[in-house]
């Protein structure tokens, strides 16, 4: 047995794991669940965060919306990436007892951009202008996005929990190497 052979079977035996607790999840789906999840997988959409930033732009709130294109930025540059060079079909499409709730998309499985997408928001802004309730609240929300996205059967588990670590990675990093972000808060607090 050559080192690829056992590579495949461990990503069998994983895959086969996740397909179970998938299919189990979806055994207990229930009108009132279905539309909660649909809810929160709204939130790591890439349209909500671009209609956001147009909203604070309007309203002359240029710190906020340079935050979210900052995040907006690291998510085409990391998630987008990784998804073509690593190629994981979605479940739907692996598992055979796991149906889609959400749109059939048609990208690759891993990362999650939607876990991605609103756990580094969330946390970014929770960092930038919030204490240890808003950033335990963030993470909790990031947490939501996430399982909203293995409730709707288009990631695995791993896809959403590698993402969400990806996501707090990235925002500690976003904030490090951006300055500027709390140059621009405290300026508009200070002109307020």
């Amino acid at each position: 047995m050559t080192i690829d052979d056992r590579k495949v079977d461990i990503d069998d035996e994983l895959n086969e794991f996740e397909c179970e607790i998938l299919t189990k999840i979806q055994n207990r789906r229930t009108q009132f669940t279905n539309y909660f999840w649909k809810f929160w997988t709204f939130f790591g959409s890439p349209y909500i965060w671009i209609i956001l930033c147009g909203i604070f732009i309007v309203m002359k709130m240029f710190h906020v919306s340079y935050t979210i294109f900052v995040i907006f930025i690291s998510y085409f540059v990391i998630v987008l990436p990784l998804k073509s060079l690593i190629r994981r079909k979605r479940p739907y499409a692996s598992c055979k007892d796991v149906k889609a709730l959400d749109t059939m998309l048609r990208d690759f499985s891993f990362p999650s951009g939607h876990t991605f997408l609103g756990t580094i928001s969330f946390f970014s802004f929770a960092l930038i202008y919030g204490n240890i309730f808003w950033i335990v609240l963030s993470l909790i929300l990031g947490g939501f996005v996430g399982f909203s996205r293995i409730y709707l059967g288009v990631h695995y588990i791993t896809d959403v929990i590698i993402s969400y670590f990806l996501a707090i990675f990235f925002a500690f990093l976003i904030l490090w190497l951006s300055p500027t972000l709390y140059l621009m808060h405290e300026l508009t607090i200070k002109l307020i």
